[in-house]
């Protein structure tokens, strides 16, 4: 049974946008005599992860540390194939990225792009097995940016997902995976933090253990130093090329820094808006661990907040949701109700969500930033999911049943 009929007709016409209106709306808005449509576009990210990892496998730790100078080297390599390099990677990640270095390129980015949307696709396969699963999760707009950019967060967003649907079932399983998620400091401090609230000792002994095996190994390979110019550098930098970012880099970002920055409120009150609202995620989700909740329904809460509470997430962060969001989609029947009088509103709030990365960066480019506003909307339709006793929902849970395929 197709598990998605209210999302078709939004899903056909997103699929037509990605397909055949945005390189018509890139080419339109790069100017072919500079920069051109060329094959450097895609997996211009990718190449600076590329790259840092060919220096560090020559010895040059701290020059890829030294984030400045790295962007400098980097345009040298590749003038105007990624103009912006101050996102930066840390040790942590850079200790995955060793591997790929021994790679010609082209090959690095199909490898990293097919096995993340590999992993997306398996940690989706649970009980529900259709090619609604293939739609839903590889062709959302943020696995299609990761793909089109070469962004490695595709493993964070399989990692995470499989850490929070088997956190009560398999604790250290879950806990291991969601210590690798170390790679994205705000993913893996919010894990902790959700692992606190649960008192759920064992995942976060085992989040702790893995995390640390991560920070011990890079710290053996690359040096003490390479972590401490990371702290060192990494936000003050981020937030500084954050302040002066040009717009289309602006009409990239979630968060609600890139929001204020876009708006052009100057830089203390973006630093103070954006930390009462990082602090507020962290307290929602500590009451969203605090006690048994819909499964579904908080899992989606919470990678919904990580984006939410992060200053630097970009586009292609929102693919932490996906898996969670389809999850949730197939529980609760949002795009598929038995009850055709059922309310339109989630499944309108839902797809909001589901195309936002693409919506954002229209939207900012050249009217007003949204994406904040769309991932509070998300947080408030699921609320009332959130609040329902735990005993009704599993009452209604057995319907899923009906939807595998």
């Amino acid at each position: 049974m197709n598990a998605f009929p209210r999302l078709k007709a939004y899903f056909h016409i997103a699929i037509a946008l990605i397909v055949i209106g945005y390189p018509m709306y890139l080419w339109a808005l790069w100017d072919p005599m500079d920069y051109g449509f060329t094959a450097l576009r895609f997996g211009g990210d990718f190449f600076a992860y590329y790259e840092a990892a060919v220096l560090v496998l020559r010895g040059y730790v701290t020059l890829v540390m030294d984030f400045a100078e790295f962007r400098l080297t980097a345009l040298e390599y590749a003038p105007g194939a990624h103009p912006f390099y101050e996102w930066v990677m840390s040790p942590g990640l850079l200790l995955f990225l060793l591997p790929l270095a021994s790679l010609p390129f082209m090959l690095a980015y199909g490898l990293v792009a097919g096995v993340g949307v590999a992993a997306l696709v398996w940690c989706c396969r649970g009980e529900y097995r259709s090619f609604d699963t293939l739609d839903f999760v590889c062709l959302a707009p943020a696995t299609l940016l990761c793909v089109l950019y070469g962004q490695p967060v595709l493993f964070v967003a399989a990692l995470l997902c499989l850490a929070l649907r088997r956190l009560e079932v398999k604790p250290v399983l879950a806990g291991l995976m969601l210590g690798l998620s170390v790679v994205e400091p705000v993913v893996f401090v919010f894990g902790v933090l959700a692992l606190l609230a649960s008192r759920n000792m064992i995942a976060l002994s085992a989040a702790v253990c893995s995390s640390a095996g991560v920070v011990f190994l890079s710290t053996i390979l690359f040096g003490a130093e390479s972590w401490h110019l990371y702290w060192d550098n990494a936000v003050r930098i981020q937030f500084a090329a954050l302040l002066s970012a040009p717009s289309d880099v602006l009409a990239m970002s979630l968060s609600v820094s890139g929001a204020l920055v876009a708006a052009n409120l100057n830089a203390e009150s973006v630093m103070l808006v954006q930390a009462l609202v990082t602090l507020l995620c962290a307290f929602a989700t500590f009451w969203l661990f605090w006690k048994p909740r819909d499964l579904e329904a908080r899992n989606l809460c919470f990678a919904v907040l990580a984006v939410l509470a992060s200053p630097f997430a970009q586009v292609w962060d929102l693919v932490v949701v996906v898996p969670l969001l389809y999850y949730y989609a197939i529980k609760h029947e949002v795009f598929a109700p038995s009850d055709f009088d059922s309310s339109i509103l989630e499944p309108i709030c839902f797809t909001m969500l589901y195309l936002l990365p693409f919506a954002a960066i229209a939207l900012t480019s050249h009217f007003i930033p949204v994406a904040p506003l769309v991932l509070l909307v998300a947080l408030l339709a699921v609320l009332p999911r959130l609040l329902q006793p735990v005993s009704d929902q599993r009452d209604t849970s057995n319907r899923d049943a009906g939807l595998a395929a």
